[in-house]
Parts: C-alpha cells; sequence; structure tokens
C-alpha cells in the first residue's frame, strides 16, 4: 500500500476508491504508513 499511497500521478480520491476504502479509513493508514516503518507494521499485527 505504501508505493500506491506514494504515487503522485494519482490522486487520493482515486486510490481510496479503487481500493473500496472509505476517505477516513485512507487518510487513517496513511498516517500509519508515514509514521511507522514496515517493521513496525508488521509487528502491528494480529497474531493468530
Amino acid at each position: 500500500m505504501r508505493s500506491v499511497y506514494k504515487d503522485v500521478k494519482k490522486s487520493p480520491e482515486e486510490i481510496y476508491t479503487a481500493l473500496n476504502l472509505t476517505r477516513a479509513t485512507f487518510y487513517r493508514y496513511a498516517k500509519i504508513l508515514d509514521t511507522h516503518s514496515d517493521d513496525e507494521i508488521k509487528k502491528m499485527t494480529v497474531g493468530k
């Protein structure tokens, strides 16, 4: 998702509608991507 989010050729609306997300959810994810590394995000996932 990080590469899609950082794509300057697409507007945020194009991205979140293509992913079937609400605007609020898209920006919630964007905030996480901006403030955390990939490793930190992996640790956030719920373990099985």
